[in-house]
């Protein structure tokens, strides 16, 4: 079974043709809501489906908009977001906190998927 079918978003709404991110979060979600991007990203490493809902909540809207300007493309857009978060559920270990903001690294690796797609994700060491 792929991770798509066994791990559930509960933030993902289908929303005239796209993702949305205006699903009410949950309460266990809602304890996170606070918490620094940097936190949040260290939580993912370590598996944790909350912090991926917190930061799809923080950073959707702003990751589609950077996306759609680079690509001049909605669909590829969403599908540059969805990638950039699933990226993130299964890299957020390479983040470090002492070279950058988590909200500067997660907006770093929309560019660099936009820019270089085979490159950033599949070569190890690219990042």
């Amino acid at each position: 079974m792929s991770w798509i079918t066994t791990t559930r978003f509960p933030v993902f709404a289908a929303g005239r043709g796209r993702l949305t991110a205006e699903a009410p979060l949950s309460a266990d979600s809602r304890e996170l809501a606070d918490t620094s991007d940097e936190v949040l990203l260290s939580l993912c490493a370590n598996g944790d489906q909350r912090a991926l809902t917190v930061l799809f909540r923080r950073y959707y809207r702003l990751l589609r908009v950077v996306c759609i300007r680079i690509l001049r493309d909605e669909a590829e857009a969403d599908d540059l977001v969805q990638d950039v978060f699933l990226f993130l559920h299964h890299q957020a270990h390479i983040y470090d906190n002492s070279k950058s903001s988590g909200r500067s690294w997660i907006i770093q690796m929309a560019y660099r998927r936009a820019f270089f797609p085979q490159e950033v994700f599949e070569r190890p060491g690219a990042l």
